[in-house]
Order: C-alpha cells, then sequence, then structure tokens
C-alpha cells in the first residue's frame, strides 16, 4: 500500500467538522505528512462553521481556497501536469470549490459526506505537492 493509499485510508471513517477536519486541513495534514510544515497551523480550530471559515480567511487577507493555496503553495499549475499526490482545487457544481489531492484517476476530496473520489475533470487549479528537503 502506498503512503497515499494509506493516508486515503485513515481517513475513509472520519466524519468532515469545520475547522477540525475539512477540505482545506485534509489537504494541510497530506502536504504536513510530507514536508514537516503544517501551512494550517494558525487555521486549526480556530473556526466551526463555513462562514466561520469564510471570516477567519478574510481575516487574514484571502478572498477564497484558491488565494490560501497560491499563497501557501505558490504559483498553480495546469490541472494536465498535476501527479498522484499534488494538490488540487476542484469545483464542483452546486457546491463550494474544495482543496484535495489528487489520486492519478480523480482527486481525494473531504467532503460532507466523508472522503469521497470526485473526477480530474472538476480541477481548476493545481499545485506540486511541497516535499521534504
Amino acid at each position: 500500500m502506498t503512503l497515499l493509499e494509506q493516508f486515503i485510508q485513515q481517513y475513509r471513517n472520519k466524519p468532515f467538522s469545520w475547522g477540525q477536519l475539512d477540505c482545506c486541513l485534509f489537504a494541510a495534514n497530506w502536504i504536513a505528512m510530507n514536508s514537516d510544515d503544517d501551512m494550517a497551523a494558525s487555521f486549526r480550530g480556530r473556526y466551526k462553521t463555513a462562514l466561520g471559515a469564510k471570516r477567519l480567511l478574510a481575516k487574514n487577507g484571502f478572498k477564497n481556497v484558491n488565494a490560501v493555496a497560491q499563497a501557501y503553495l505558490g504559483q498553480s499549475i495546469a490541472p494536465l501536469l498535476l501527479l498522484r499526490g499534488d494538490i488540487a482545487l476542484v469545483s464542483p457544481p452546486r457546491s463550494e470549490p474544495a482543496l484535495g489531492i489528487v489520486a492519478g484517476h480523480g482527486v481525494w476530496v473531504m467532503t460532507y459526506e466523508g472522503v469521497m473520489l470526485v473526477p480530474m475533470r472538476l480541477v481548476t487549479n493545481g499545485w506540486r505537492l511541497p516535499c521534504r528537503q
């Protein structure tokens, strides 16, 4: 089993929770596991609702999740260049954009229903996974 498969397995039965385990913190946990850098340390546990998350982003100077990813992960790359384990922003219909982890054939995203694999066609932006130096 690969490291990504092990990571997904450990989150498979965990519930979505704003400020504890939402889409951004799910992706941040993966990044921290691979880089020893918790980019979400200043956000963890500081909000409990979607509105609280938006307020905290605004308080920190971010318009949206994409802006946060750009600030912490740098310049985005084209979705077709993403590799397994990279970070992707997906924009599902009738839902807010969410950060997830590229699985090759899809993107693992933490949703209200738990961890789900969504199609790559929903990816709008992506970033290389920062790795340990």
